[in-house]
């Protein structure tokens, strides 16, 4: 870890002589130097950082995704879509997609609103769009956002494919497995937790939120894998469908939990 904050703060230092700080808030704390996120937001800002601006709000939209913050997506989802073209070429535009798809599922599972629907589409076709162009990452990625398109059930219906969506979740699912997209899989593996729960099929409910926080925490996401621990006991309180306690999910655990799909 010593060779490694050397070598970032080497480069940090060249980022700042150059005025190059479009990545210094993700490289600063690599380096073991020093930051203020507020004295730093308010630099880009004066400085006019487009791309800098666009990570920040990117940072700050996979947080509201992760605890669904829904209040705080709405705030950012218009700064993001006004800046998009920002991270063009980037290598994190695709990902950037993904969550605002995300984001935008999660307010029209809040809402309703079928302008949220319409951005989740047009956000599937940017996927396929790329899949199609062969940009094989984008793939697994897709075949979530058509899953989580598949669960959007209109304003006034409650007519849903239950099977046909967790067909496509469980697809989902292996396919980001296989890529070793763990946290993903772990996002994927809970969205389809949450549907169960809307679709009162505690079983499964219990059974894909618990498999999600066996990831998260797989992947030291100790905070995200509290927060939806702490969603399993609010729904499942005095209940015994699922474990009091989680552990690391193992590599056959995986494919027991696959098999069982």
């Amino acid at each position: 870890m010593e060779a490694v904050e050397k070598s970032c703060r080497v480069f940090v230092r060249q980022m700042i002589e150059f005025d190059h700080q479009t990545y210094l808030v993700m490289l600063l704390p690599l380096s073991g130097e020093a930051m203020n996120y507020n004295q730093y937001c308010e630099a880009v800002k004066g400085q006019n950082h487009t791309l800098a601006l666009q990570l920040v709000d990117f940072t700050h939209l996979v947080l509201a995704v992760l605890f669904q913050d829904t209040d705080f997506m709405v705030e950012l989802l218009p700064r993001l879509e006004r800046g998009v073209s920002a991270l063009q070429t980037h290598f994190t535009e695709y990902l950037l997609h993904v969550y605002m798809a995300l984001a935008y599922h999660s307010l029209y599972r809040r809402e309703r609103k079928a302008s949220y629907r319409r951005k989740v589409s047009s956000k599937v076709k940017i996927m396929q769009k790329w899949v199609n162009a062969g940009v094989e990452n984008c793939r697994p990625f897709l075949y979530l956002l058509l899953a989580l398109q598949k669960s959007e059930r209109r304003k006034g219906t409650n007519k849903m494919d239950y099977a046909t969506v967790k067909s496509s979740f469980d697809d989902a699912i292996k396919m980001l497995g296989d890529g070793d997209w763990v946290v993903y899989e772990a996002m994927a593996t809970e969205q389809f937790g949450f549907i169960a729960l809307d679709q009162k099929d505690r079983l499964e409910a219990s059974r894909y939120m618990t498999r999600a926080v066996d990831l998260f925490q797989q992947h030291c996401y100790h905070a995200k894998a509290e927060w939806t621990t702490n969603q399993l006991r609010v729904n499942f309180l005095d209940d015994q469908t699922h474990p009091n306690q989680y552990t690391v999910t193992k590599s056959h655990e995986r494919q027991d939990f696959n098999n069982s799909m």
